[in-house]
């Protein structure tokens, strides 16, 4: 998996909550219309950071972000 390979997928589970794409930033965020998956908040704005060194570059460590949060 390349550092970019999560952001498809990061895209999609966004707009599977939200009904929007994520574009940008003041995207509208899962808390707001599922409060009880706002957890996933947190793993979303790790994968779509500006910086692919900053975001998660396995599995591995997009589930430590996710159960960490939850």
């Amino acid at each position: 998996m390349g550092t970019g390979s999560q952001t498809s997928p990061t895209l999609i589970l966004n707009e599977m909550f939200t009904g929007e794409l994520l574009r940008g930033t003041g995207h509208k965020r899962i808390d707001a219309v599922a409060p009880d998956y706002a957890y996933l908040d947190s793993a979303v704005d790790s994968m779509v950071r500006q910086s692919p060194a900053e975001r998660p570059a396995t599995i591995a460590q997009i589930s430590e972000v996710v159960f960490r949060a939850s």
